[in-house]
């Protein structure tokens, strides 16, 4: 049987008769809220009770996803993964959750979130009702689901939004509450949702949102504190990464408004060499009263798949015939050749030397007596692409390694150069160095765009990454003048070892 999330209904402390008033005043298309208890506001004693759940948000801007969550009220929750980046790392308005609410007139309420939080860096999110001032949501209750205060309000209109605005990474979030009782309201366990907001415009239609990868929230690495500064803002769109011979999965949810029986088409579109599936078009049949549906896809690139970033079109098909497309981005990360640890003391900085630096001229620097290459396995690239040299390196503090990779452009041309890192780094593209950082901040947050020259063919690139302590990861991108992906591809880089492994 499908999950049923509950039509709109009121409950209210004063008479049955106040509570079939309001319903119908309300009838079922708000689709959005959960738990209302509308009461006799002159009563001084009658409340106003509304909850609803996360994952039925109107508006959900990455990396927001809807994911399965135990102990969440309905299974589901939604969720923005460790490493993916707060407020801080993206454009403004992102990444939020926006909630069509048509709220009583003349009442002031005090809002409360269910929320699990993945550790000291992972606590907190922003809330808003109506036009006001975000409020902070934080404290230092980890690992388990637990209802926050997200501050009191007084909406100028009844037609407002809800907004939820991260502020880190690593958080879940299951329901929001709003109730007109005072300050000793410190509401337990699940709250019995009763209805579903939805704006006038959109309660006709299915939408689609987009996740990828696990939805599991693994504990942070380590803890690091947010520091000032505007980095470049992160791309707002779905990344899937790719790794050679391995499935990966796309996972789409599909919200039905209606709330009726209805069938739509779903179905994913690329000119990458992928094998998908399945690759012809799935039908997805709602049934009566069933909001939301789950829909996997299995994505594996094929030998021939370069090591570049393509498009990937989900395609929506509508019971009228109409089609609506969401975008996200397929990567088969470059191929990269890591040294071993070199000494870094803690006073050392990016510009200490190693013998690598002395051998730039012809591309790859090769192995000496201090000196050893080895191929990152495809494991330490993580879901947003960031190689990890914990992993691929090694775990110890005050080091320093370097990283090479080769790549092909079919002209000679300037591009931009997307760097992500943390710690201290350095990078040449072909001999040349063009970039230093000797910021130690987070990856997320740390992300710069470089124009470099390219020349046709072979393209050599070098980066030096100093580690201090806690995260040690980088990744390069390489871009066209307008942003978008580049027409370039990596080239293997394994058989410069003496590995005999071509394309791990």
């Amino acid at each position: 049987m499908p999950q049923e999330y509950p039509r709109h209904t009121h409950r209210t402390q004063a008479s049955k008769r106040s509570c079939r008033l309001w319903t119908r005043l309300f009838p079922l298309p708000l689709l959005f809220f959960a738990g209302t208890v509308f009461g006799n506001q002159s009563s001084g004693k009658d409340t106003a009770e509304i909850c609803f759940e996360a994952e039925l948000a109107n508006t959900l801007r990455y990396p927001w996803h809807i994911t399965d969550a135990a102990g969440a009220s309905q299974g589901k929750a939604v969720y923005i993964p460790e490493s993916a980046g707060g407020a801080e790392a993206f454009p403004e308005g992102h990444p939020v959750a926006v909630y069509h609410l048509d709220l009583p007139k003349n009442r002031t309420w005090r809002a409360w979130v269910r929320v699990k939080w993945n550790g000291e860096c992972s606590n907190s999110l922003f809330f808003r009702l109506g036009e006001a001032n975000k409020y902070g949501v934080i404290n230092k209750n980890y690992g388990e689901w637990q209802w926050v205060s997200a501050g009191t309000w007084e909406p100028a209109k009844a037609a407002c939004k809800a907004v939820i605005s991260a502020r880190e990474d690593g958080i879940k979030l299951d329901q929001i509450f709003l109730t007109t009782r005072g300050k000793e309201v410190d509401p337990q366990a699940r709250m019995e949702p009763t209805t579903v907001p939805v704006p006038p415009e959109e309660k006709q239609q299915v939408k689609l949102f987009m996740a990828s990868g696990a939805p599991r929230l693994p504990p942070p690495d380590f803890i690091f504190s947010h520091r000032p500064g505007k980095p470049t803002p992160l791309r707002s769109i779905q990344r899937l990464i790719l790794k050679p011979g391995r499935e990966s999965e796309l996972t789409c949810w599909l919200r039905n408004n209606p709330a009726d029986q209805r069938t739509v088409g779903l179905r994913l579109r690329t000119s990458a060499p992928l094998k998908i599936t399945p690759d012809a078009e799935r039908e997805i049949t709602f049934a009566p009263n069933e909001l939301l549906k789950k829909v996997k896809f299995k994505l594996k690139s094929k030998r021939n798949m370069p090591r570049t970033v393509k498009r990937l079109g989900v395609i929506l098909r509508h019971p009228d015939g109409r089609i609506e497309a969401g975008r996200a981005l397929v990567e088969k990360p470059f191929q990269w050749l890591v040294t071993n640890a070199l000494p870094c003391g803690e006073q050392s900085t990016i510009a200490t030397p190693a013998p690598v630096e002395n051998k730039l001229d012809n591309g790859f620097p090769g192995n000496n007596d201090k000196v050893n290459w080895q191929t990152a396995p495809p494991d330490t690239i993580n879901r947003f692409g960031l190689l990890n040299m914990r992993k691929a390196v090694t775990d110890r503090n005050y080091v320093m390694a370097y990283a090479y990779t080769r790549v092909h452009s079919p002209r000679k041309r300037k591009y931009l150069l997307e760097v992500r890192h943390d710690d201290m780094i350095r990078i040449w593209v072909n001999g040349e160095k063009v970039f230093t950082s000797t910021q130690s901040t987070p990856s997320y947050i740390s992300r710069k765009l470089i124009q470099v020259p390219f020349r046709k063919g072979t393209n050599h690139i070098l980066v030096k990454l100093n580690q201090k302590k806690n995260y040690w990861e980088f990744c390069t991108r390489v871009l066209d003048m307008s942003g978008r992906p580049a027409p370039v591809h990596g080239l293997s880089t394994a058989h410069l070892t003496k590995e005999d492994n071509a394309d791990r």
